[in-house]
């Protein structure tokens, strides 16, 4: 019967990595993969932030946090411009939808990696997993040890275009 339990744990184990584990190292526009770059001229809008989750990996095993948007009536909005800078707009003053997402002064790209500057000249690097017509979704990765323990703390942005 241990047996039985520690295939059953085993397979689950599996199943759920596999649906988690979707995360791609590629950008993506409309479906299309395009090797890891990012093009610029698609980026320049103003994006409206729908959504917020966290996905925590220990010991190879991803788990989704919670869901964090908007409160119902508010928005945070990102605009990339052409000329390098960004501008984060609250529409809201609930302290908690402002802590979703830090203010921008700017950004660079290189690949599929966006990086930048918060307005107090702290640097954000993220990947950009999706990018199209209508849908942004970038990752940010952080990598700690804990008692010999790596632990992956995935935050992943979705935004939409306005």
């Amino acid at each position: 019967m241990k047996n039985f339990y520690s295939i059953l744990a085993l397979s689950l184990m599996i199943s759920v990595t596999s649906l988690t584990s979707c995360t791609p190292d590629y950008v993506e526009y409309n479906g299309e993969a395009t090797g890891g770059s990012v093009d610029k001229a698609k980026l320049v809008a103003k994006w409206d932030l729908k959504t917020v989750k966290q996905r925590i990996t220990t010991m190879g095993v991803p788990v989704d946090g919670p869901t964090k948007s908007v409160s119902s009536g508010n928005s945070i909005h990102v605009e990339f411009k052409e000329d390098g800078t960004a501008a984060t707009t609250y529409n809201t003053t609930d302290s908690f939808d402002r802590m979703l997402f830090p203010a921008l002064k700017s950004y660079t790209v290189t690949g599929s990696e966006l990086q930048m500057t918060l307005s107090n000249n702290s640097p954000l690097n993220v990947t950009v997993q999706t990018l199209n017509a209508s849908k942004l979704i970038f990752v940010l990765k952080e990598t700690q040890s804990m008692a010999g323990q790596e632990i992956i703390t995935e935050t992943i942005y979705n935004f939409t275009k306005l």
